[in-house]
């Protein structure tokens, strides 16, 4: 298969996108999936004209704000978190949809580029035909099945459907063009496909016209660059914002909350996410149990707009993801989120975050561990000038990976 390098292709100034065709298929919501939607915007925005097709999902918007260029095919499809064989029954119904309406679309005119994001890797081939008539094909790996199967269903790696997974990244990286993945450790992970040549890394960067210093304190005006300021009379706001699972740890939040009781009065988390599920429900039971209900409350979903606001108003921002095959060396988006509305941040002492961040850049944790956790939160609230220098090391490092900077070096990729 042939492969594409940031060597091989001119820059996109000289080789303009106007009026190529692009399909975009993956299997969330377009309207709050970040990753499909600031590729699908940064190539409209170079002049392509893109379908994507995609689920409409629970917070779908009917009239969302989507470019002039891009058009959206959403299958109604009820996402349900019930085992293993129900996610492959919707990637399968979600699978044969898309792979039908690529090849109608091909009717259309030839796509010139087929932009496929995981999970499942084997989405790929809904670009079966349109390969065959000429399409590039984009794979872009946002997470490794294999480790995902093994953290969310506890499988030991040697189980016969995390091998199976394993075969299947293998083969679908090899029908790819091209591969995409947001951080230093997928890359390396995923070579052992043996296709190395074709993995480039384009990071999970917050769009720039969202995340931005003007947050700070939670209002839109004007961007000063001046550090945040921690609350006053003893007051600590925490937040958590994203996927309500149990690999991301958020009883142990609840745990080193508790801890905090005596030493911080003040402290309260909020909690942003979804979906709503017995997780979610065994957190409150367990903040209530600890007496800690009343500082610890679930908001539910939010956009990215309200995201990126609530994130102005806060003191430090809570990552407590625990240890497993996928957390490991996972980079959450999270944290540039947090950087870039210049807010501290406490993360976990994985390899994915360390490939990106030093002891200095941003307040570490040993994952796993409530009292550690604990530790890290009445440092940040305990010392000020440790806060400062995290605000200006980690924003410093976010700053060398803003989305304008990955926007063209997926450019690149795609001319």
């Amino acid at each position: 298969m042939s492969t594409f390098t940031t060597e091989q292709h001119s820059p996109v100034g000289e080789r303009p996108l106007q009026g190529h065709r692009v399909a975009i298929v993956t299997a969330s919501c377009f309207d709050s999936d970040p990753r499909p939607r600031r590729a699908a915007y940064a190539m409209a925005e170079a002049g392509m004209r893109l379908d994507v097709f995609c689920l409409a999902g629970q917070h779908a918007t009917s009239n969302p704000p989507e470019h002039d260029f891009i058009k959206v095919n959403r299958l109604h499809l009820t996402r349900k978190r019930s085992g293993i064989l129900r996610y492959i029954l919707e990637y399968v119904v979600f699978f044969m949809w898309a792979f039908i309406r690529l090849t109608f679309g091909c009717l259309r005119g030839r796509y010139d580029i087929v932009h496929v994001h995981n999970m499942p890797d084997f989405l790929v081939f809904t670009a079966f035909v349109p390969k065959l008539l000429g399409a590039r094909v984009i794979l872009d790996l946002h997470d490794p099945t294999p480790e995902v199967f093994e953290t969310v269903f506890k499988l030991p790696r040697e189980h016969a459907r995390v091998r199976l997974m394993t075969v299947v990244e293998r083969v679908s990286v090899r029908f790819a063009d091209a591969v995409l993945t947001p951080n230093i450790s997928f890359k390396k992970l995923f070579e052992r496909t043996g296709y190395g040549e074709k993995i480039h890394i384009i990071m999970n960067s917050p769009d720039e016209d969202i995340f931005t210093p003007s947050r700070r304190n939670g209002s839109s005006g004007s961007s000063s660059t001046a550090p945040a300021k921690r609350s006053q009379n003893g007051r600590l706001r925490l937040m958590y914002h994203g996927l309500i699972a149990e690999r991301h740890g958020l009883h142990i939040l609840v745990d080193a909350m508790a801890r905090l009781a005596k030493d911080i009065p003040g402290a309260r988390l909020d909690i942003y996410g979804d979906p709503p599920n017995g997780y979610l429900d065994s957190i409150l039971a367990r903040a209530q149990e600890k007496g800690m209900r009343d500082r610890i409350r679930y908001h539910g979903f939010k956009s990215l707009e309200d995201i990126a606001r609530l994130i102005g108003k806060i003191d430090l921002g809570i990552i407590p993801n625990l240890p497993g095959p996928f957390t490991d060396i996972n980079l959450p988006t999270r944290i540039f989120e947090y950087l870039a509305v210049g807010k501290p941040v406490i993360a976990p002492r994985t390899r994915g975050i360390q490939d990106y961040f030093g002891e200095n850049d941003i307040i570490f944790f040993e994952p796993g561990d409530s009292e550690d956790l604990a530790r890290a939160i009445r440092d940040a609230h305990n010392y000020p000038a440790l806060v400062e220098t995290v605000i200006e090391r980690g924003g410093a490092i976010y700053k060398l990976h803003r989305w304008s900077e990955e926007r063209r070096r997926l450019l690149d990729i795609v001319s």
